[in-house]
């Protein structure tokens, strides 16, 4: 018996909470139940909003062949013919040719899907494999829209899947806008801004996070933190702190060029943590790589739906236990005088005649806070004397 036949609560649990994607969550639920008249035979139900999605049964295989007119009605036959041209149409039209598939199939797939690396299930030639990947937390964004033309070759029944995912997780933001649109978190905008600025005036303001003591690192402490990732790390200033304090450190940012100013900047102090380009909504790192995930002025800076993606992902790649620690700016009235717009969400996307020109800031207020960590566990939360609000939650 497979694992996945071997216990199907727990595989349950795995498939609607452990695995499932933010989009998914809640939405997608699962049914096994034996049919009566069956001869003992399973079926797997999949349930999308509370509505009959897909069924996974011989039967259903079994209806595909007679309307594909490669099988005859079981009354037209015996059940000795019948079996033994069934298995042969089996074998002769594997998963990916078909759009019907057995409770077996489905077992296999999960099988296969939970053995092998997420970026080869994602581009599995077998339906069901790729469908377990499309629900998967791991798949990032950029991953998706890069599938966007190989998965137009899917069955429909998976398109449709497909198109309710990128849907609820990469906006058509050419609809919203009538025209061409920013990137979730602006890549370009930002790579720009950091080609742009001074670096040795960044390396002398760098020099007063070195020891930089703050209430949430003694937090750390107590909780067993040593191993931390510092998410979209700018100019290192916080990757410095955490290194100075006695962290294991790694870090990213979604800019290159602010990646090689952090390395610049930290081999002055001795330090020379590992570092990349990386999106913080697709990160690349494996489950539970590190005991905490610090994200300061980040979340602030993309639409709303983004950072409750982001800290989905930060979540994802601490252990159990382990903790994520947030800032927020406060907004200041500096902040509306820019020429700007206001997204549906919001936040502000900053226009021409601007100098933040292509930036999105997201002002949080107490109740925006609160909504971002809805059944999330807060440890700490506390107000810095520029007014920003720092939190840190804990992973169960």
């Amino acid at each position: 018996m497979g694992r996945a036949e071997a216990s199907w609560s727990g595989m349950r649990k795995y498939l609607e909470q452990e695995m499932i994607a933010p989009a998914w969550k809640g939405r997608v639920r699962y049914h096994c139940s034996t049919g009566a008249g069956m001869d003992g035979c399973r079926f797997f139900e999949m349930y999308l909003d509370g509505v009959l999605f897909k069924r996974f049964s011989w039967e259903t295989v079994n209806s595909w062949f007679i309307g594909q007119g490669l099988a005859e009605k079981p009354e037209q036959m015996s059940i000795r013919d019948y079996w033994a041209d069934f298995w042969a149409l089996m074998d002769r039209y594997p998963p990916e040719t078909r759009t019907e598939y057995t409770d077996g199939e489905f077992c296999r797939a999960l099988e296969a899907y939970r053995s092998e690396d997420i970026r080869k299930s994602i581009r599995s030639e077998n339906p069901l494999v790729a469908m377990f990947a499309l629900f998967d937390r791991r798949v990032g964004k950029r991953t998706l829209e890069k599938l966007r033309d190989e998965w137009r070759e899917q069955p429909e029944w998976l398109r449709e899947l497909y198109i309710i995912r990128t849907g609820c997780e990469i906006p058509d933001t050419n609809k919203e806008k009538g025209g061409e649109e920013a990137t979730e978190i602006q890549p370009e905008f930002w790579e720009t801004c950091w080609q742009n600025e001074d670096r040795e005036s960044l390396f002398q303001y760098l020099a007063s996070y070195r020891g930089l003591a703050l209430p949430e690192f003694a937090l750390f402490r107590q909780q067993g933190v040593k191993t931390v990732c510092d998410a979209a790390c700018g100019f290192g200033a916080y990757t410095l702190a955490l290194l100075s304090n006695g962290f294991a450190v790694k870090g990213f940012d979604i800019s290159e060029t602010a990646v090689e100013i952090t390395a610049e900047g930290l081999k002055a102090f001795g330090y020379a943590p590992e570092l990349k380009r990386a999106s913080v909504l697709d990160t690349g790192y494996p489950d539970g790589a590190f005991d905490a995930a610090l994200a300061y002025s980040v979340l602030d800076h993309m639409r709303f739906s983004d950072a409750q993606s982001a800290v989905e992902e930060l979540f994802r790649i601490i252990r159990p236990g382990g903790l994520v620690m947030l800032s927020f700016d406060t907004a200041e009235a500096e902040d509306y005088a820019h020429p700007h717009e206001v997204l549906p969400d919001g936040s502000l996307r900053y226009t021409e005649g601007s100098k933040r020109a292509g930036m999105i800031f997201c002002p949080y207020d107490d109740a925006l806070i609160r909504r971002l960590t809805e059944g999330r566990e807060v440890l700490s939360r506390r107000t810095n004397q520029k007014g920003n609000q720092i939190i840190v939650l804990k992973k169960p």
